[in-house]
């Protein structure tokens, strides 16, 4: 396989080891990649589809506790009140 083979691949995102080469001997050519490519393009819109959806935020639960006022020590409050 050529540097242009494993650039292609490269970019593409192509495992070359699932390729499967048309070129003599079975070696890997331009064109064996430029259609291992195209395929994943295709095959990749159908299942993008569903994670979007699974994105939705989800709901915020708060706790009955966060809604009570806290029960601070006075030493913890600030100095700055006076009596």
């Amino acid at each position: 396989m050529t540097p242009l083979v494993r650039k292609l691949a490269a970019e593409n995102g192509v495992d070359l080891a699932t390729v499967k080469g048309t070129g003599v001997g079975g070696r890997i050519r331009k064109q064996d990649v430029t259609a291992a490519a195209e395929a994943a393009k295709a095959a990749a819109p159908a299942p993008a589809a569903a994670p979007a959806a699974a994105k939705k935020a989800p709901a915020l639960e708060v706790s009955p506790s966060a809604a009570r006022p806290s029960r601070c020590p006075a030493s913890a409050r600030s100095s700055a009140t006076t009596w």
